[in-house]
């Protein structure tokens, strides 16, 4: 039993019994079974946690780096209480890792110079995953209990999305926090994610030998939902879900992060009276659907008028608003196409793709005031990132935008926080008449002068 006392409370200390317990078939055979616990759980910071199993087996032990080991090499340890580590072919020596419980006792291995390296039990079962699947002493956790543990983690991480990713026999968990990749220390064999993937796809179950992505929309808890994609991959599965809040939305442009600038343009240009295209475009990831929302939600206070919403899915309640909640591709380009006989004022499609951009460019050419987002790399990159998914001349395309305005988010490491920036354009009858059968980099060069907002 690892000493942990003056590390965690009581409490926490007999969470970890628990946990422990759940975890292996007999922890009694293990020196410091509960540092697994407390690797996977982050209760200790991990180079704090090495030094205690440290002390506390009265050696130093290591987690020394782990490189790329043949198969041919991996076989000769199949059975053994070592696991390879690293192989050098010049020297042919391989270094392998125990537990201090094991000790170094192995059959000979001709022809190589083998060294043991001791290390903590997390450092070890992590290692024997990747390379032969769950080790017969762990026990399964069950799918729902672990996806709960992973949802939990990832909401006290301030996580946008989580990743659960398998790769041949092993399993990686992570999270975008803030735009960083944070990766968890739950240590999962692909079969884990496999066992996921069913309790998600429970209503629905994904086509076997197929390579088509699998959506699911999930309850998470009482205060979250997911929006889940599936993906196949080579030797594996992808698992990736958006975190949506079920509390109404209730954001103004202030709570945004954006600039006095880019808020006078929305306010000023971007939200007035007249009809047409107002387009949010950025990279996935960018807050662009959280600023457009925090619009819908200052319009539906300021203007006496019908707002409709078509978004796959919903991700937020927002009060007022006629929100349409689609499932897939088929039922967005339906409900976007239904939008004139609901006779709407101001409409919100949450996103401009292949499948409806068209249905769109239509709503747009009947005099509404719709606002969208697309992906693009830029404002100027927008007519043509339109053009490809339209087939519509350039001409038809300018003369229903109303204003675009470009997002990113920006990540400041120092206080490891996001904001975003934004360049935007205001597309006048002036200015369209000036655009209006151009070449196309003469329009590029127009919309570029005329852009204003944060400089980069």
């Amino acid at each position: 039993m690892l000493n942990l006392n003056g590390e965690l409370s009581v409490e926490i200390l007999q969470e970890l019994q628990y946990y422990t317990d759940m975890r292996f078939k007999k922890p009694e055979r293990y020196n410091q079974a509960t540092a697994l616990s407390v690797y996977e759980q982050k209760l200790i910071p991990e180079d704090r946690l090495l030094e205690i199993c440290s002390r506390d087996e009265g050696i130093e032990l290591k987690c020394p780096p782990i490189s790329y080991i043949p198969n041919e090499i991996l076989e000769k340890f199949v059975g053994e209480k070592v696991i390879p580590v690293s192989y050098s072919p010049p020297t042919k020596k391989i270094t392998c890792v125990s537990l201090k419980e094991f000790g170094d006792k192995m059959k000979p291995k001709q022809g190589y110079e083998v060294e043991v390296v001791y290390v903590p039990i997390y450092f070890y079962l992590k290692l024997y995953i990747r390379h032969w699947g769950r080790h017969d002493d762990l026990l399964s956790i069950p799918a729902k209990t672990l996806f709960d543990f992973i949802i939990k983690e990832a909401i006290s991480a301030g996580a946008a999305d989580i990743t659960i990713s398998s790769s041949k026999e092993e399993a990686t968990v992570y999270y975008n926090v803030r735009k960083k990749k944070v990766v968890s220390n739950r240590i999962m064999s692909a079969g884990n994610v496999e066992d996921i993937v069913k309790l998600l796809c429970i209503k629905s179950p994904m086509l076997l030998n197929s390579n088509r992505p699998k959506y699911v929309s999930v309850d998470l808890n009482d205060e979250y939902r997911g929006r889940v994609v599936i993906n196949p991959k080579f030797k594996g599965t992808s698992i990736t879900i958006r975190l949506l809040p079920n509390a109404t939305f209730d954001s103004r442009l202030e709570d945004c992060n954006l600039t006095k600038e880019t808020i006078d343009f929305i306010r000023d240009e971007l939200m007035s009276s007249e009809v047409g295209l107002r387009l949010f475009v950025g990279p996935t990831m960018s807050g662009k659907n959280t600023t457009a929302l925090s619009i819908l939600n200052e319009v539906v206070h300021n203007k006496d008028q019908k707002v409709v919403s078509v978004e796959m899915p919903v991700e937020q309640e927002l009060r007022g608003v006629e929100q349409m909640n689609c499932e897939d591709d088929e039922e967005f380009d339906l409900v976007v196409g239904s939008l004139l006989r609901q006779n709407p004022d101001i409409i919100y499609v949450t996103e401009i793709g292949d499948k409806n951009a068209n249905s769109v460019m239509k709503v747009c050419n009947t005099g509404k005031w719709v606002l969208s987002t697309i992906h693009a790399n830029g404002v100027s990159d927008v007519f043509s990132r339109l053009e490809d998914i339209t087939r519509l001349p350039v001409n038809r395309i300018i003369q229903v935008i109303h204003s675009i305005v470009f997002q990113e988010l920006i990540r400041d490491e120092d206080t490891d926080t996001v904001r975003p920036k934004n360049r935007y354009v205001y597309l006048s009858q002036e200015r369209k008449q000036r655009l209006y059968n151009c070449p196309y980099e003469d329009i590029i060069k127009e919309i570029k002068s005329w852009e204003a907002g944060d400089l980069w």
